[in-house]
């Protein structure tokens, strides 16, 4: 008996059902019934009408199981597969009235489970439901005919799934869609026009896939916003021609896509754009005029590429939040006004092997709070290497400079200069170096 006992308190505890318990507590204001692997009463001890259920072994939710739990947001978790087990191996049974009575319900999350629909549409009749989630379940195709269920369904996510391709007839129910996720799947084929008729669509999640861009892909989705499109191509590559359908596009991801170069007018199909990311490319060279037609710009992102130079004026005179251009991974001098006209609230050039500045290399360069210079291979600083910026706070941190020229930040207007890791942070010398008395050394 002591045994026994020991064993129900333990699940009370952990929140998870096991076989033949009866019922438990979970979440804290929730009690759960199963009968062998069935989950039959599902009651609501409080006012939640929140739960996350965790699920441990093969499960069936039963007819009508959550009927008096006044649920509005529901989330069956299962345990995560790990890094060795990618598939989820326990399953997930649902019987054709499993959400009966849930007219309430407005959320609907499933993770990590081999969903069994059971040959029927346990989703019909939940009116309500506005969001949807269905992670990491092996589904195959888009499950269209269960889903038109949904009248008021605004948010689809199919994230990490095995769907192989999207057709025009796989999405053309849901006019009311504003969020669309099919991130890490393996679609090969996205049919142009799929996507059509998708006007409210604002948010689209492609990233991870391994299609061909073809003219048309995005056609239809003039609203469009945010577009996620980052190791998303097969061998044939991006094609910049996919952005004529996208011209109110504010937000945009492209990293891990093999790009090398910035061809001319790559960008000039979406010229709303305010960020912009570009990470993990191989990109060595960022040419002048490929950012001058974006004048809503306000974040980039070129890091963790093979950035080796920038050309003089590349940023024009734009009007940056930030600009990122971290970690890349090639050897670079920056030179004489690669930077002039800019503003920026933040510019991170750290971990960029930078070796060498020219003189007035960052002249003209307005930065409002920080720019980023450490952890570069930085021996010196020279008379002229800072002239004409002004910067609240200059990072040299973690370079190797043993020498600052005399007046070198004479023509320089900053507040705080940080030396943190340099062999020159215990030879301070402000009057020498044209600093002025006010300026506080970081070291």
């Amino acid at each position: 008996m002591k045994i026994i006992v020991g064993l129900n308190l333990l699940a009370v505890v952990s929140g998870i059902l096991r076989n033949d318990e009866g019922c438990v507590s979970i979440s804290g204001n929730f009690k759960a019934c199963r009968e062998s692997q069935t989950i039959t009463r599902v009651m609501s001890e409080g006012f939640s009408s929140y739960l996350i259920f965790p699920l441990d072994s093969d499960t069936t939710i039963g007819a009508n199981a959550f009927t008096n739990a006044n649920l509005s947001v529901l989330r069956l978790n299962f345990p995560y597969p790990g890094k060795e087990k990618i598939t989820p191996t326990l399953t997930l049974t649902f019987l054709p009235h499993s959400f009966s009575g849930m007219s309430e319900l407005t959320n609907l999350t499933v993770t990590h489970a081999n969903i069994n629909f059971n040959c029927d549409n346990p989703f019909a009749g939940l009116l309500s439901l506005q969001s949807l989630e269905i992670m990491n379940s092996n589904l195959t195709e888009v499950p269209t005919e269960m889903l038109k269920s949904l009248p008021n369904l605004e948010e689809l996510s199919l994230e990490r799934n095995q769907i192989r391709e999207i057709q025009p007839h796989d999405l053309a129910p849901f006019k009311r869609l504003r969020i669309l996720n099919l991130s890490f799947n393996e679609m090969r084929n996205i049919a142009p026009g799929t996507f059509d008729g998708l006007d409210g669509l604002r948010v689209l999640d492609l990233s991870f896939n391994v299609f061909t861009a073809v003219p048309g892909l995005l056609k239809g989705l003039t609203q469009l916003e945010i577009l996620r499109i980052s190791k998303s191509f097969d061998h044939h590559g991006f094609q910049s021609f996919i952005f004529q359908d996208v011209p109110n596009l504010r937000k945009l991801q492209m990293g891990y896509n093999n790009l090398t170069a910035l061809a001319p007018g790559i960008f000039d199909s979406i010229m709303s754009l305010r960020k912009l990311s570009l990470y993990g490319n191989q990109i060595r060279n960022i040419p002048t005029g490929i950012f001058e037609r974006l004048r809503s710009l306000k974040e980039i992102s070129i890091a963790d590429n093979d950035l080796e130079t920038i050309e003089p004026g590349a940023f024009g005179d734009l009007n940056l939040d930030g600009l990122i251009l971290s970690l890349n991974r090639v050897s670079k001098i920056i030179q004489s006004d690669t930077f002039k006209g800019l503003t920026a609230r933040r510019l991170s050039l750290n971990k960029c092997k930078i070796s060498r500045i020219e003189p007035k290399a960052f002249g003209g360069l307005r930065v409002t709070q920080m720019l980023d210079l450490s952890e570069n291979d930085l021996t010196d600083v020279g008379v002229e290497d800072f002239s004409g910026l002004t910067v609240e706070d200059l990072d040299l941190s973690q370079n190797p400079i043993e020498t600052i020229a005399q007046n070198a930040f004479k023509n320089t207007v900053l507040q705080r200069l940080g030396l943190y890791g340099t062999p020159v942070k215990n030879r301070v010398d402000k009057n020498s170096w044209g600093i002025d008395s006010s300026v506080e050394i970081m070291k």
